[in-house]
């Protein structure tokens, strides 16, 4: 996943920039959801989700990540 052009940040302020949540710390579901990221400042948990393509196609996105995908009949979004 090579598309983000910076790394989210945490909302709260002065956190500053996200980290990528190691995958051995994620469920299979939370895998196939896609990229996950974590806030790194002490006693904050929030966590951004940049969506997979997969879950794009599920929830009808038609851009995601900047990409076009395709609908079931094979036509672009």
């Amino acid at each position: 996943m090579n598309d983000l052009m910076e790394l989210p940040t945490c909302p709260h302020g002065e956190h500053g920039q996200m980290e990528l949540r190691p995958i051995e710390h994620q469920t299979p579901e939370q895998k196939y959801c896609g990229a996950w990221y974590d806030c790194k400042y002490p006693g904050c948990s929030c966590s951004v989700l940049i969506m997979s393509p997969e879950l794009c196609k599920l929830h009808g996105n038609k851009r995601c990540w900047g990409r076009m995908y395709d609908k079931p009949n094979g036509r672009k979004l």
